[in-house]
C-alpha cells in the first residue's frame, strides 16, 4: 500500500518505520499527526510503525507518547545529552532497529547538523532540513543576517548589527511578484527561502 502510494506521487523511498527521537508533547503530536495522515491518505492509521525513545523518567511517568508508539527503546535518563540530544545514540538505535527514517521533533538534537549527516551515511532518512541548511539557518547567530527587512521585520540591536557586519554569509534579496526571494551562500552551501504571503519554505538552490 505504502509503496504504491509513494510511486504514484513520484517518490523514491518508502518509509514504513520511524524513530521518534524526542519525548513529551513533541513526540505525542508527531505520532498523532502522522497516524491521522496515514488514515486519511491510506485508510490505515497503522500503515507506519513508530518506535519511541523513552528514559526511565518517561516510563515512570507513563508518558503518553510511549502509549501512542508501537514500541519503545529505553535510553539513559538525566540530562538530554544522555538521550534525546545524543546524536551517536540516536543513530545507533536507528541503525540497530532498522528504521527507515528519524523524526527529531524540536529542541534536543533537531538543530544539530551532525544528525542528518550521520543518518545519511547510514542510508536513513532524516525528516527535516539538510545539514547545510541547518548549519546556516539553525542557529541565531548565522540565521539573523539571512532574513533582513523587508523579508521579515526584526528588532535591531547591537547584537544583530554586529552579526550582520561580522558574518561570512553573503545574502541578497530580490522582490519577485508578491514574495521575497532570499538566497544565502555560506561556505559553498547555497539555500533560499521563498516567502509568499501565507508562509515560507526552505529550498536548496545555486547562486552563481
Amino acid at each position: 500500500m505504502l509503496a504504491k502510494y509513494v510511486a504514484a506521487h513520484g517518490g523514491k523511498r518508502v518509509i514504513r518505520k520511524v524513530l521518534i527521537a524526542n519525548n513529551g508533547m513533541a513526540a505525542t503530536k508527531s505520532i498523532i499527526s502522522m497516524r491521522r495522515w496515514a488514515y486519511c491518505e491510506l485508510g490505515d492509521e497503522n500503515a507506519i510503525e513508530f518506535l519511541a525513545m523513552a528514559t526511565p523518567e518517561d516510563l515512570k511517568a507513563n508518558a503518553e507518547f510511549i502509549r501512542f508508539a508501537d514500541d519503545f527503546v529505553e535510553v539513559p535518563g538525566g540530562k538530554n545529552s544522555n538521550n534525546y540530544a545524543n546524536v551517536n545514540l540516536i543513530v545507533d538505535i536507528a541503525e540497530r532497529e532498522g528504521v527507515d527514517a528519524v523524526w527529531p521533533g524540536w529542541g534536543h538534537a533537531s538543530e544539530n547538523p551532525k544528525l542528518p549527516t550521520m543518518l545519511k551515511a547510514k542510508g536513513i532518512t532524516f525528516i527535516g532540513p539538510t545539514a547545510p541548511v541547518m548549519s546556516v539557518l539553525g542557529g541565531t547567530c548565522l540565521a539573523f543576517p539571512q532574513i533582513p527587512p523587508p523579508c521579515l521585520p526584526v528588532v535591531q540591536s547591537k547584537y544583530s548589527r554586529n552579526m550582520a557586519r561580522n558574518t561570512d554569509t553573503f545574502f541578497y534579496a530580490r522582490r519577485q511578484n508578491c514574495g521575497e526571494h532570499l538566497s544565502a551562500n555560506r561556505e559553498g552551501a547555497v539555500h533560499s527561502v521563498v516567502r509568499n504571503g501565507f508562509g515560507s519554505r526552505a529550498q536548496r538552490g545555486r547562486h552563481d
